[in-house]
């Protein structure tokens, strides 16, 4: 049974697009590019074209390495949550000497196939792979 925070959170979530687990083709766009506050962010075409020329921030790696799964250990961390979630992948992070943040969520399987491909190939780069290593983050206490 659900907390009545929980179930907003939920009902939050559905109303805004994040979670439809009926339907496939969607991507959310919560972030992408430095905007302004009100500003719309950019498309996904231009995040693939600032993957192809600059260099992830490899720090994000500690943090789900730019791609995860909801029910991977960087999801939701309730089962109820993971369960309204299923067929989403998220995307997120930023890049190493350009700011140009990203948090994108879709279950539209030709998005995930070219964030995937284009952040896997960005992560193959000789200045990515320079950076320092980063640390793991401690796990949180349940």
């Amino acid at each position: 049974m659900s907390t009545p925070l929980l179930a907003t959170a939920i009902c939050i979530a559905d109303q805004k697009g994040i979670f439809n687990h009926t339907d496939t083709g969607h991507t959310v766009i919560t972030s992408n590019g430095s905007k302004w506050a009100g500003q719309s962010p950019d498309s996904i075409e231009l995040l693939l074209e600032v993957l192809a020329n600059n260099p992830l921030d490899r720090r994000f790696e500690a943090y789900g390495d730019f791609i995860y799964g909801l029910d991977s250990e960087h999801g939701y961390t309730t089962a109820e949550l993971r369960a309204a979630a299923v067929g989403w992948v998220s995307f997120h992070g930023n890049f190493f000497k350009l700011s140009h943040v990203f948090n994108i969520r879709s279950n539209d399987s030709k998005v995930i196939e070219q964030l995937t491909s284009a952040i896997r190939s960005n992560q193959k780069r000789p200045d990515y792979l320079s950076q320092h290593l980063p640390k793991r983050p401690a796990k949180a206490l349940r």
